[in-house]
């Protein structure tokens, strides 16, 4: 299991491996904003970002004592 952190390594180790975030964003097939907003923590990544980073979402409960 991943952690929310580890997707932002990912996604911010595709974005020095493109160029940009710009170039990234083009080649998921997003918004710069989106992106933006995703690696500020504003949003959490959407379908298209998960996809590309070959990840996906689930929540997950656990039992506290």
């Amino acid at each position: 299991m991943i952690t929310d952190e580890d997707v932002l390594k990912l996604l911010r180790a595709a974005v020095d491996h493109s160029g940009s975030q710009v170039a990234l964003a083009k080649a998921i097939g997003i918004t710069p904003g989106n992106l933006s907003d995703v690696l500020s923590g504003k949003r959490n990544p959407g379908e298209q970002i998960q996809k590309y980073l070959g990840v996906k979402r689930r929540t997950v409960y656990e039992r506290v004592k």
